[in-house]
């Protein structure tokens, strides 16, 4: 299985071998679908952390604000592990190329 992250570093590669494989993948799809689960990563982080910030000053006031933010992760939560399940399902996919060769010197990918 093709590393998600090799994927978005090298989509013109990719796009080569999924042309040359005659795959009817939808790459511009899959990386939407990525950057979705990307964007949706930090707003989580950043509820998470603002879900932190609020529990440790303990004020009546900030109990309102805390189950806003915790409804706010109950509702973002399911979705980024639907994307992520999507994500997983499409990477099965991807047929993996040839022969990868990975010179560290140059750091360049070589595909024979």
């Amino acid at each position: 299985m093709l590393d998600i992250n090799f994927i978005r570093e090298n989509k013109k590669i990719v796009t080569d071998n999924l042309k040359k494989r005659k795959t009817n993948i939808d790459l511009e799809k899959f990386l939407l679908l990525d950057n979705n689960r990307r964007e949706l990563i930090l707003k989580i982080e950043e509820l998470r952390k603002q879900k932190n910030e609020i529990s440790s000053k303990g004020s009546d006031i900030d109990i309102n604000k805390a189950r806003a933010v915790k409804q706010k992760l109950s509702n973002l939560e399911p979705e980024l592990k639907n994307i992520e399940q999507e994500l997983q399902k499409q990477l099965l996919y991807f047929p993996i190329f040839p022969i990868l060769k990975y010179q560290k010197e140059k750091a360049k990918l070589i595909i024979k």
